[in-house]
C-alpha cells in the first residue's frame, strides 16, 4: 500500500481549519494524527485526512454533526423551513 504525506498548510487548505483548532482535535483524538517526519517536521497521512473529510461530509448529510449546536434542536430548526417568517 502506498502512503503520501502533506504538510500542515495542505491540511488547512483542505479543512479549512486554524493550526489551532487542528491540534485542539488531534489532542482529542477527533483528528488524524501527524507522523513525525524529521527532526523539527511533521506530516499528515493523505488517505487518513481524505477519509476524515468524508467523514465529515457523511455526518453532515445525514444530521450527526453540527459543531457546537445541539443536533435534535438543529433537527427541529431545519424541519420547520419558515419559522420566524411572517407573510406580507
Amino acid at each position: 500500500m502506498s502512503h503520501s504525506f502533506i504538510r500542515l498548510p495542505e491540511v488547512q487548505r483542505r479543512t479549512g481549519y486554524s493550526k489551532a483548532w487542528i491540534y485542539r482535535l488531534m489532542s482529542q483524538q477527533r483528528f488524524p494524527s501527524a507522523v513525525k517526519i524529521g527532526t523539527r517536521a511533521i506530516a499528515f497521512v493523505e488517505s487518513e485526512i481524505d477519509d476524515w473529510i468524508d467523514q465529515r461530509i457523511e455526518e453532515s448529510r445525514n444530521g450527526i454533526y453540527l459543531p457546537g449546536i445541539k443536533s435534535h434542536a438543529v433537527n427541529a430548526s431545519l424541519n420547520c423551513g419558515n419559522v420566524g417568517v411572517k407573510n406580507a
